[in-house]
């Protein structure tokens, strides 16, 4: 088994910014149409804050993210998945 440390730099740009300014934060714009857009309110709220809080795990070392991989023996019981001792 081999355990890989992540740079925060390495998998930012994997998040999903519809699914979390949309789904997460409720970003969206207003029903009249009044106001913002949500390209305007992306840029404006969702991506500043989203900054803020990788430059917050960065600075303050809140966050290790890490990988393991092998192989692992397994075996499923209903919807779990059991990873079984090597011995």
């Amino acid at each position: 088994r081999v355990v890989k440390g992540i740079q925060l730099k390495e998998y930012a740009s994997w998040l999903d910014e519809g699914a979390l300014f949309k789904g997460q934060w409720g970003l969206k714009q207003a029903r009249t149409g009044d106001g913002p857009s949500y390209e305007e309110l992306v840029e404006s709220e969702g991506r500043p804050r989203l900054r803020g809080l990788l430059d917050r795990l960065q600075t303050e070392n809140l966050l290790e993210a890490a990988v393991v991989y092998g192989y692992f023996p397994c075996v499923s019981k209903d919807d779990d998945l059991i990873v079984l001792d090597d011995a």
